[in-house]
């Protein structure tokens, strides 16, 4: 009888500790902007800081196959063919700015994707829901980036742009071919190494893809809940030096300054923490037990290739990686 009580005294103290320690971040976010987004006054700057609690301490994952999956969205509709202060953000924007040729829609469906499937996402299958708040910072970030990009017209306020996207996929989003083949392509990428038969591969009608059964729909869901429930009840929060993304990449002082370099000298080069199918910059392995387990992720299909010069291990600048992309 005393090791039942000892039991359920540890169990009940260990649930009480991660649901107390889970909240932290959440509590301390809203204490420090509670008051200035009650007044109205966050700011492009305060949304990063709100934003890293979900999406790379809370639930990281989930946040980003949120925007993976928005993708599929974006592929319905038939008209289609860190710091916002960073150097490496502001590149990146204005080279996609530069080359990227959508039609307004099809930014602004874009942009407000990005801005609500997160929070979406949350609410049916993460360990919390988004509050109030950090909805709004995800939406002032993403305004910001877009008004930066040049895109028109968005909407003033949160409720204004979800009104414009019901409007807009019931104008556009029907079924078309074109959504179908750019539907399967991507289908392929994220889910590579998952098998035909685990039903994930064939879903939304408006991408000509038959519907998955019922019994197939309520496994996922149930599986979704379960980990959204085990993450928020049963496990530690992620720790302060282990986020779901790298949230500081420090940049030498002469890369901030100037653009050229002597040939001596290298240019600060990055790596992606997350790779695809085809491992594109990913850094080549220097030790033995390396290498096996590059071997061994290849032969398990995880990956098609092995890490190397054709898929530029040595990483990438955004520079690079965006100047030979058109969207035309």
């Amino acid at each position: 009888m005393q090791m039942v009580i000892g039991t359920s005294a540890v169990i009940s103290s260990y649930l009480y500790f991660a649901r107390a320690l889970r909240w932290r971040r959440y509590i301390a976010i809203h204490r420090k902007f509670g008051h200035k987004y009650e007044s109205g006054l966050l700011t492009p700057e305060d949304a990063p800081e709100i934003m890293h609690v979900s999406s790379l301490y809370d639930m990281p994952a989930l946040m980003n196959y949120a925007l993976a999956f928005a993708l599929f969205k974006i592929h319905a509709i038939v008209s289609r063919g860190g710091d916002t202060e960073d150097p490496r953000a502001m590149i990146a924007l204005a080279r996609v700015a530069f080359k990227v040729s959508y039609q307004k829609d099809d930014y602004l469906y874009t942009l407000a994707l990005f801005t609500f499937e997160p929070a979406k996402w949350a609410r049916l299958y993460g360990c919390r829901a988004l509050s109030s708040m950090e909805e709004e910072a995800f939406y002032i970030f993403w305004v910001e980036i877009g008004q930066r990009m040049g895109i028109r017209d968005i909407p003033d306020s949160i409720k204004d742009f979800k009104q414009w996207v019901m409007e807009y996929e019931s104008r556009v989003m029907v079924p078309a071919q074109t959504n179908h083949d750019v539907a399967v392509y991507t289908t392929e990428e994220l889910l590579h190494a998952i098998p035909e038969s685990f039903g994930l591969k064939i879903f939304c009608p408006r991408l000509m893809q038959p519907e998955l059964p019922a019994y197939l729909r309520a496994i996922l869901r149930t599986i979704l809940h379960t980990v959204g429930f085990v993450q928020g009840y049963l496990c530690l929060p992620r720790s302060d030096s282990n986020p779901g993304a790298p949230i500081d990449l420090p940049l030498p002082q002469d890369t901030t300054t100037t653009v050229y370099k002597t040939q001596s000298q290298e240019l600060l080069r990055m790596h992606p923490k997350w790779f695809q199918a085809v491992p594109w910059y990913m850094p080549e392995p220097r030790t033995f037990i390396g290498r096996i387990k590059n071997w061994v992720v290849v032969k398990m299909g995880l990956h098609d290739a092995l890490p190397g010069p054709r898929l530029k291990s040595g990483g990438n600048r955004l520079e690079e990686m965006i100047s030979n992309f058109s969207f035309h």
